[in-house]
């Protein structure tokens, strides 16, 4: 697979992340977000982090997911794929602020 652009790398991720590849869906946004800071990138790697229980890594790019893009907030919460992660008081507080 040759991987050149951001969205390669992302698109590649999210295969990975669906294969449950976690680690290289992380080092595959990783690379995406070293050519572009897109908040889709962060959200998707929140997610993978969650994934492999790193909550405070996980909070800390939906936390950039959403200063990027608040419409993250919504979605995250609405996600299914978040809702184990909202046990997490740092997750669910993100998930849960007004701010």
């Amino acid at each position: 697979v040759k991987l050149e652009t951001a969205e390669d790398y992302y698109n590649y991720g999210i295969s990975l992340m669906n294969q449950r590849d976690l680690d290289g869906a992380q080092a595959s946004f990783e690379k995406a977000l070293k050519q572009e800071n897109g908040d889709h990138v962060h959200y998707a790697l929140a997610l993978v982090l969650g994934l492999k229980q790193n909550v405070e890594g996980a909070a800390e790019h939906l936390r950039k997911a959403i200063e990027l893009s608040p419409r993250n907030r919504v979605a995250a919460h609405n996600d299914p794929d978040f809702a184990e992660l909202m046990q997490h008081a740092p997750i669910r507080e993100l998930l849960t602020s007004a701010n």
